[in-house]
């Protein structure tokens, strides 16, 4: 079981709420704003994926792809409900960073059930990115 999910109730739901601003905040890129509230959640829910995740993006949008990828990686390791968001997001940022090979293990490891058809998309763009010379 995720650590996060261990966290009573009460302060899981505190979460929930915080990040519903936060992920407002997001959608009218009020990056700042975000973060101060996915940062807020973690205060309640240490390793929370979802502050996790939004924190990734958050990265990823001010060009921080060595950030995303740490805070993904631990958004990913805490068994996230939207895990096929987290796995797509952090492929992003393997790719930015350079590592084409991680990003494609992360793609793999989305159970076939679940690929989209922009992760089978995005999957077949970075195999030909390895297939040039």
């Amino acid at each position: 079981m995720a650590t996060w999910k261990a966290a009573p109730l009460e302060k899981r739901q505190s979460a929930a709420r915080i990040m519903k601003e936060a992920w407002e905040n997001l959608a009218r890129n009020r990056l700042v704003l975000a973060s101060v509230f996915a940062q807020g959640a973690l205060k309640q829910v240490p390793e929370h994926p979802a502050a996790l995740f939004c924190l990734g993006v958050i990265a990823l949008e001010g060009k921080r792809p060595e950030l995303a990828r740490g805070v993904l990686e631990r958004a990913l390791a805490n068994d996230p409900p939207e895990r096929v968001n987290v796995a797509m997001a952090l492929a992003l940022a393997q790719h930015q960073c350079g590592d084409v090979e991680s990003a494609l293990a992360t793609l793999d490891g989305i159970p076939a059930a679940e690929r989209t058809p922009q992760v089978t998309h995005n999957r077949a763009l970075l195999s030909g990115e390895l297939s040039r010379p």
